[in-house]
């Protein structure tokens, strides 16, 4: 900063220091009337000091107070640039460097280091970690131990540091020394760091703990952070393990804690430079000034988007600081924007805790059935489609526009909306602080950007420049009884389906409309929205009287059965009063949907099918037909399968006799043709059940008699209880197998899973992990297992004493966190105490060996890969680690029992290549010569001779 500019910034407070003074918060953009850009996406300073600053701007709607009316203290730079003009652009260009040797908290990011534009990259979830104030032995001291550890020679320290990480051209060592003297005078951080330092010194390093507090009083408070305040050095009593935001650093290697985002110290820890006196950054704690009037909102605490988008903001009475962080700033930008994001998340899965979805039907039998908690009934729902960003709202949004397209045609024009660093407004804003370009101040540009998209779209939408704008209405429907209801745990059921109006939704008054209204029975359901308007308050569609709307009707994929064939009918059928005449055709009332869309032509038959199990009838088995016979009906579009069913029964059943007759040792057994079908069917529930289906979701093939069924109880848990000991292998497989074995044998129950198909195969009755637990295929940080409570699968998992999990390294974590809330929320239907054990309190015994294959992560980088493997989960801290440190593919022993060491090498060879400790060598190619074999009757061996011959030359000498 210059010394005019410092002069000018006399008593001017601290960033943090701003919120304690008067604020008010718009939800608007807005241009002063003498058309300068004024504050965006937040917070105006109104008062100061009793000076009101800023020019007369247009009325605003929206507006809560922040805190506080009393000036703190003041802000200077950590930098005079005039002062050193020829270091000050190098300085500028190694202010990352810089900061990275002045964090106390590391963070989880990556840098292009090539040609382009600076980009600082964050993929996934972003972490700001702190060790130990100890190095580990034989290590660099990093972050937050380059201020206790050491100190004597801490400037080559900092310098050193990170060589191996950056080049450390640019980052000089008089401005680290200037910067260390004045974080030692400036910052409460750093002094509570220097605090331990002296009492470890003086007390011959006895063992102790920092913690930096996360606590902070309601109360206002105008001057600057001080030690005590922040910090407290705990040397006896450690506590009682109470979870708490406060950051405890010990003086043990304790491996890298995270910080919480919601830390006063958040930002401080990692930005230093920006906030060189460790000014607090967001807490929760920070109340509106005045929250009151028609305005008035329920919380009383600003919110961290609130926080953020206020100290962004640019004033001409209040330093600048974080403002010139160049390159730094912009980190800054993309952490804060992160942090945001996490608490999104994080209040989503907070809020939705004890929600849960499912049928109306399903509630009904469970009140029938004698249940009514809303606890024990269908499945958690975590993040709706209405996040912003989440793969449901781009699917959505995407779907919308192929319905304007579907009823308008193609568009006419492509929109491209880009920002010009140019502009005119950008430079304007930039003359505030001399030689800034516009890469230094994105915010500018991205709030610039906004302001001129909303305008564009304010005249394509309000004032229809390109004529009258179309909105579009999704539509919801259901089966009969099966519309969608949301129920909390502590709702009770049989209230729950007595609340009136429960069973009228958008569609079935849709029926409703088409009876009070003869207009309305000449339109299609998605042709509704254009005449008229749903009223979601009355739960009634009513006459629209202006403009219209496109309908869309919510996808449904072919294999939904009975739903799927219900969206072909509303796509055609007119004016329809119930769900009866929905599927009356020609005056003959269909029994399902999808006989009715046979009726409409809309199907073909399914020869195709029932050659393909004659065909194979010729040659097939029973169990194989039967396996085909499933297999169609799941991955094939069977348009009749009691028709598929009917004229293949015997052929799928011709194995049956035989099989029960040796069952109950009876040769003389006969069946009835009812019984064979019957047994039948049993067998082929099993084998849909093993694929997640069931006979049920095939509305129009047999049920299986319920007096058989009876006696097969659930069939998931009596396939758990099967075992049988036969030779195993060696290694990891044979301890399973054997630990399998043993639990089996017990009547206890096993799952084994494996990440890959192929693994699982070498497991008894092993399933992959995504099979049996139901994982999502698309998995995201709050995904969950898709199992229902009051399933067999639910009572499979309270029955479970261990779950097996192999090649677990090369899953992602969330596939073990999703299993972890499932757990937790089936197992703690009936034992409230499982919802805070790990996995529900199920042992689960995760294998594999992270030298090997790790998590596929598209277009990811080595940082991804590495931080979505189970180790980087909050989990990985209550796992136990066994090691085989013994190779059972090569035996080291002779058979006289004495060690081979040829092979006792080669073993430590291979387990070297794993730990990447072997150093590369380049060899040189061998050169083969460019003969074409054409004469030769056998040029495979001529190749292969010679090629065998040019390598015998150079071959080393391997011992296997």
């Amino acid at each position: 900063m210059s010394q005019g500019s410092q002069e000018q910034n006399k008593g001017i407070p601290s960033l943090s220091g701003m919120l304690h003074n008067s604020l008010l918060i718009y939800s608007k953009t807005f241009v002063s009337q003498h058309g300068r850009l004024q504050s965006y996406c937040g917070l105006k300073l109104t008062e100061f000091g009793g000076a009101i600053t800023g020019e007369a701007s247009t009325t605003l709607d929206t507006s809560t107070n922040l805190p506080l009316s009393q000036m703190p203290s003041t802000s200077k730079s950590p930098f005079e640039y005039k002062k050193r003009r020829s270091s000050g652009p190098s300085y500028l260009r190694a202010t990352r460097k810089t900061q990275e040797r002045a964090a106390f908290s590391s963070s989880d990011n990556s840098v292009n280091t090539g040609r382009g534009p600076y980009t600082f990259r964050i993929n996934g979830q972003s972490y700001h970690r702190i060790g130990s104030l100890l190095p580990a032995q034989g290590t660099q001291p990093k972050y937050a131990q380059l201020y206790f550890f050491d100190t004597g020679r801490e400037v080559k320290n900092r310098i050193g540091a990170f060589i191996g990480k950056e080049n450390a051209e640019g980052v000089d060592e008089k401005i680290v020394a200037r910067l260390i003297k004045m974080f030692d005078q400036s910052s409460s951080i750093a002094k509570a760091f220097r605090m331990a330092r002296d009492w470890c010194e003086s007390q011959n390093s006895a063992k102790f703990e920092l913690h930096l507090l996360s606590g902070r009083s309601a109360t206002r408070q105008y001057n600057a952070p001080t030690v005590p305040e922040i910090a407290a050095l705990i040397t006896n009593d450690f506590g009682d393990g109470i979870p708490t935001r406060d950051i405890i650093i010990s003086n043990k290697n304790e491996g890298l804690k995270r910080i919480s985002e919601l830390h006063p110290e958040y930002m401080a820890l990692q930005y230093p430079l920006l906030f060189p006196y460790g000014e607090d950054g967001f807490h929760e704690k920070i109340q509106y000034h005045n929250n009151t009037g028609t305005r008035k909102t329920k919380r009383d605490c600003v919110t961290m988007k609130e926080y953020y988008s206020y100290v962004i903001q640019q004033r001409n009475n209040q330093g600048t600081t974080l403002l010139r962080g160049g390159r730094l700033f912009q980190q800054y930008l993309v952490d804060a924007f992160t942090a945001v994001e996490e608490q999104r998340l994080k209040w989503t899965r907070k809020n939705q805790d004890t929600l849960r979805v499912d049928l109306y039907h399903n509630l009904c039998d469970a009140v029938t059935r004698g249940d009514t908690s809303a606890a024990g009934i269908g499945k958690r729902i975590i993040l709706p489609r209405t996040f912003i960003g989440s793969p449901r709202y781009m699917m959505q949004n995407y779907q919308d526009a192929m319905a304007i397209c579907r009823t308008y045609g193609n568009p006419d024009l492509f929109i491209t909306f880009t920002a010009n660093p140019k502009w005119p407004e950008i430079a304007e804003m930039l003359k505030h602080i001399p030689g800034q370009k516009g890469i230094d101040r994105p915010e500018v540009a991205t709030r610039l950007f906004k302001i001129k998209l909303t305008e564009m779209l304010d005249d394509l939408t309000k004032h229809h420049i390109f004529g009258q704008t179309r909105a579009v209405m999704r539509l919801n429907y259901h089966l009969p009884n099966q519309n969608a209801v949301t129920i909390r745990d502590s709702e009770n059921l049989p209230a729950l389906i007595q609340r009136e109006g429960i069973d009228i939704t958008m569609f079935t008054d849709w029926f409703e409309l088409n009876k009070r209204d003869t207009n309305a029975k000449s339109y299609t359901y998605a042709e509704i929205p254009m005449h008229y308007v749903w009223h979601e308050k009355d739960k009634m569609w009513k006459e629209r009287k202006t403009q219209k709307s496109i309908g869309r009707i919510h996808y449904s994929h072919p294999a939904s059965g009975e739903r799927y064939y219900l969206r072909m009918l509303l796509n055609i059928v007119r004016g329809p009063e119930s769900f009866e005449k929905l599927m009356t055709v020609n005056d003959r009332l269909c029994s399902t949907f999808k006989e009715a869309c046979f009726a409409y032509g809309l199907l073909n038959d399914d020869t195709e099918w029932k050659h393909a199990i004659s065909e194979a009838s010729v040659w097939a088995f029973g169990p194989q037909l039967r396996d085909m016979f499933v297999t169609i009906l799941l991955f094939c579009d069977v348009s009749r399968p009691i028709k598929l069913w009917e004229e293949n029964w015997q052929i799928l059943s011709e194995d049956i006799l035989h099989k029960k007759r040796k069952i109950f040792k009876y040769p003389e057994l006969q069946l009835t043709d009812e019984q064979l079908q019957n047994y039948c069917l049993i067998e082929i529930q099993e084998l849909l059940n093993r694929n997640g289906k069931s006979l049920a979701e095939f509305k129009d093939l047999p049920l299986p008699n319920p007096k058989l069924l009876t006696k097969l109880d659930n069939h998931l848990i009596r396939e758990a209880l099967d075992y049988d000991m036969k030779k195993s292998g060696t290694g990891k497989t044979f301890l399973y197998k054997t630990i399998i074995s043993r639990l089996r044998s017990e009547r206890l129950i096993v799952l084994a899973v494996a990440s890959s198909g192929i693994a699982s195969l070498l497991l008894p009755g092993g399933r992959t992990a995504h099979s049996r637990f139901v994982i999502p295929l698309e998995l995201l940080e709050n995904s969950t297992c898709g199992i229902k409570q009051n399933t067999h699968m639910a009572e499979l998992m309270q029955e479970v004493k261990l779950i097996i999990w192999d090649e677990a390294p090369m899953t992602q974590k969330y596939a073990f966190e999703a299993l972890d809330k499932t757990l937790k929320d089936i197992l703690g239907f009936h034992d409230p105490d499982c919802r805070n054990r790990i996995f529900g309190g199920v042992t689960v015994l995760l294998g594999g060996d992270f030298r090997q294959v790790l998590p596929v992560i598209p277009k990811g980088s080595r940082a991804d890969i590495v931080q979505s493997c189970i180790n980087q989960s909050d989990l990985w801290k209550h796992c136990k680690v066994f090691t085989l440190t013994r190779s059972m593919r090569v035996n080291e022993y002779t058979e006289n029992g004495q060690i081979d060491t040829c092979k006792q090498d080669f073993n430590k060879w291979v387990l070297a290549v794993g730990d990447g400790t072997v150093p590369a060598k380049c060899k040189e190619a061998t050169r083969l010569t460019t003969t074409i074999y054409e004469e030769h009757r056998k040029p495979i061996h001529s190749v292969y001779t010679e090629y065998a011959t040019a390598v015998q030359k150079n071959k080393p000498k391997i011992c296997y």
